[in-house]
């Protein structure tokens, strides 16, 4: 039987649900999920395989008007992530569809001729009728095919939505192994929970730039060790990630080392506070 294969993008505005329907349908966290916006930094890869039948899913940062070079950074980002790929996906959030970068990026999809799924998640949050509207909305601008409806909280219309998206994989050879589930390392995967916690803890005493780079890091077969950098602009951020006595980085670091050891078992994780004040203009760097 020939394999099989499918580059699928995951687009649409921030916080609407892309990494939540990725880490779904992967049975794994492989992207950070946040209430705050761009959480998502470069595109990350996740595969699912069935039978011949693969799937890459390209889970790209949520797209908005570009805010300096950091900004610019995860734009970019978006635009070449959408270069190579068979299909798209587009998410809309059923509490707030109608952005206007919603409807640029419909309009980007629809012009790029590439096959184009919709689906508006998280309906278990709205009442039918506003499900309507946003559908009619989206008709309206030109696209005929079904809209799905979703949710991750509810589990509803994920299967439906995954077996019709196989629908779109064509004869190639696969480009992950069979029970390879992302392209991110496992120091950097690390990295990322480490960023998820900071961003949950932090709350609104931090911008959200701030970034986390695994610097040094051992994974042994019963146990692992991970180092990693917690970045921020200026000392005072560093104060308030630092914590009086250590107790904020220390809380970061105990649910991040918790959330891991149910991934990896038994280990260890190192967390420092540094500044560097122009880390933003430095995404590109810090994030290849």
């Amino acid at each position: 039987m020939n394999k099989k294969v499918a580059q699928i993008a995951i687009i649409g505005s921030p916080n609407v649900g892309k990494s939540s329907l990725l880490n779904h349908w992967l049975d794994d966290k492989v992207s950070i999920v946040s209430s705050k916006p761009h959480t998502t930094r470069n595109a990350v890869f996740g595969s699912i395989t069935k039978d011949n039948s693969q799937i890459v899913f390209v889970d790209t940062p949520g797209f908005a008007r570009p805010d300096g070079l950091w900004g610019v950074h995860l734009t970019e980002s978006l635009n070449n992530a959408l270069k190579g790929v068979d299909a798209i996906l587009l998410v809309i959030d059923a509490n707030k569809p109608l952005r206007h970068g919603t409807e640029i990026l419909l309009d980007l999809a629809l012009k790029s001729n590439k096959k184009l799924f919709i689906t508006i998640h998280k309906c278990d949050a709205v009442k039918n009728p506003a499900l309507f509207e946003t559908v009619q909305w989206i008709k309206d601008k030109g696209y005929k095919q079904e809209v799905f409806i979703t949710s991750t909280n509810d589990k509803i219309g994920l299967d439906v939505l995954l077996s019709n998206m196989f629908k779109a994989t064509k004869d190639g050879e696969w480009l992950f192994g069979e029970k390879e589930k992302t392209n991110l390392t496992k120091e950097w995967i690390g990295a990322e929970y480490v960023r998820e916690k900071a961003f949950y803890l932090l709350h609104q005493e931090i911008p959200f730039h701030l970034v986390v780079v695994p610097r040094k890091w051992n994974f042994r077969e019963n146990s692992w060790d991970l180092h990693v950098d917690i970045i921020v602009q200026n000392v005072g951020h560093k104060k308030i990630a630092i914590g009086q006595g250590a107790s904020m980085v220390k809380e970061i670091g105990s649910a991040a080392r918790a959330e891991l050891m149910t991934k990896w078992g038994k280990g260890s994780l190192f967390i420092e506070v540094k500044v560097d004040k122009d880390f933003r203009e430095n995404a590109l760097k810090l994030y290849q």
